[in-house]
């Protein structure tokens, strides 16, 4: 969030004071109005997920440590943070035609990691499961 209000509001701010007429107001609507749906339902989705995740962390809503994260609410996490950078990536070249390679990598490597991550997730709620009743765990 710190990149949007720190530079990305300045280039945006400039490109609209410089543009003029119908540019202007195209600029307008494509920049702060249809990129900017995508950058906020992304902050939404990454909200919805970090609350969910701080459910399983906390015990919260009858969660558990042998719970794992996955389905929706991992692709909340990953997913929203995916789809804000490539939003602001978005608005970025719209407004100053810069392409913001590190926004777009990252996004990408985030939707690709999350597969992994529901994985890695699992395999962690396996290590917090009470052992059966009889059975003994190597240390």
């Amino acid at each position: 969030m710190v990149a949007y209000f720190d530079t990305h509001a300045l280039i945006a701010e400039r490109a609209l004071a410089r543009a003029t007429g119908v540019a202007r107001t195209r600029l307008a609507r494509s920049a702060f109005s249809f990129l900017h749906l995508p950058l906020i339902v992304g902050v939404v989705m990454l909200a919805l997920g970090l609350k969910k995740v701080l459910g399983y962390v906390g015990g919260a809503d009858g969660h558990t440590a042998a719970d794992h994260l996955h389905g929706p609410p991992l692709w909340e996490l990953f997913g929203g943070t995916a789809l804000y950078l490539v939003a602001h990536a978005a608005i970025s070249w719209r407004c100053a035609r810069t392409v913001k390679v590190q926004r777009l990598v990252l996004g990408a490597v985030l939707v690709a990691i999350t597969p992994l991550m529901a994985l890695v997730s699992a395999l962690a709620a396996e290590e917090h499961e009470e052992p059966a009743e009889g059975s003994h765990r190597l240390a």
